[in-house]
């Protein structure tokens, strides 16, 4: 089968490193268009009606996961991203594949065998699940983080906390250079904070990656990640959670 094709990506350099290793399999990849941006993903995907899409996650107006949410017609999907935090979650889409940047012309030739052996219930199941998961993207996400301070309350934007610990009965919240418990799990967190920037990287601790300074290897083929607190903190990775730093 020739699978008709869109690369969206918002860098033309990606595009055109894309489109030099896909010469050797025009056999089965026909390269209808090209598109550098969300919103213009969306628009040709409805207007072409694609097979196959190659799509970059992080993209200005709409990322990758966005522009699924936008289009009429889900064609099949090879993630391409920089970031090996967004590859649990493009696979988890039930994707054909995901590729990391820069991509290599080996990855490429296994993502591509990968979907020449997909058959006719296969791309079904994967519609399915793809159509799970952008309902699952599509609740809604808070914003702010409510605290109790004495008798008063206080509500600390996402954005300005760096990351959360569990503490006996309490999770800890912590700021640049500030601390405050509350009574939610991580669990229930974890579902509710942007999967985009908060990262569980142990049973008790979830962090914020705007946030993160480092990642340390540590005994034991172990690793602590550093945060940029005002205290520097430490917070051990463990090794059921560690793929989802990329290690």
């Amino acid at each position: 089968m020739k699978f008709r094709t869109i690369l969206i990506d918002d860098e033309p350099l990606a595009v055109e490193r894309l489109t030099r290793l896909l010469y050797p399999y025009t056999d089965n990849i026909d390269i209808i268009d090209n598109a550098y941006n969300g919103q213009e993903a969306v628009e040709k995907i409805n207007r072409i009606n694609p097979d196959l899409i190659f799509l970059d996650i992080q993209m200005p107006e709409l990322n990758g996961f966005e522009v699924l949410d936008h289009v009429k017609h889900l064609p099949l999907i090879i993630f391409c991203t920089a970031y090996d935090e967004y590859a649990l979650k493009a696979f988890e889409t039930n994707s054909i594949d995901y590729l990391l940047k820069p991509v290599e012309s080996d990855r490429l030739k296994t993502a591509l065998q990968k979907l020449q052996r997909l058959t006719t219930d296969d791309k079904s199941k994967f519609q399915a699940h793809l159509e799970g998961f952008l309902t699952q993207i599509k609740k809604p996400q808070i914003k702010r983080i409510q605290v109790s301070l004495g008798d008063a309350i206080r509500f600390i934007a996402i954005e300005n906390i760096f990351f959360f610990r569990a503490e006996d009965k309490y999770v800890q919240v912590s700021t640049y250079d500030k601390s405050y418990l509350i009574t939610k799990t991580l669990n229930e967190l974890e579902s509710e904070l942007p999967a985009q920037d908060f990262i569980r990287i142990h049973r008790s601790a979830i962090i914020n990656m705007n946030h993160l300074e480092k990642i340390i290897r540590w005994f034991g083929s172990r690793y602590r990640v550093r945060m940029c607190d005002k205290d520097n903190t430490e917070l051990d990775v463990s090794r059921g959670y560690k793929k989802r730093l990329g290690i």
